[in-house]
C-alpha cells in the first residue's frame, strides 16, 4: 500500500472522520488548543469552506497522540 493511502486510513481510524473528509484535509485545518497546560491537536471541520451534508458535520475532531 502506498504510504499516503496508509496515512489516509490511519487518520480515518484514529479520528473516525469520514474518508472523504480525510481525503480533503489541508494543513490549515490542523490546529492546536492549549488545555490544562497541554497542547491538544485537532482537525477543525467548522469552517464554511468545508463541504458538509449537515450542520452537525461542522465540528472539531481531536487527534490522538498515537497518530
Amino acid at each position: 500500500m502506498h504510504p499516503k493511502e496508509k496515512l489516509l486510513f490511519q487518520i480515518h481510524s484514529a479520528t473516525r472522520c469520514r474518508l472523504d473528509e480525510v481525503a480533503l484535509l489541508t494543513w490549515k485545518q490542523i490546529s492546536v488548543a492549549r488545555h490544562d497546560g497541554r497542547d491538544n491537536p485537532y482537525v477543525d471541520l467548522t469552517g464554511f469552506h468545508n463541504f458538509v451534508k449537515t450542520e452537525a458535520a461542522r465540528r472539531m475532531v481531536p487527534i490522538v497522540p498515537e497518530l
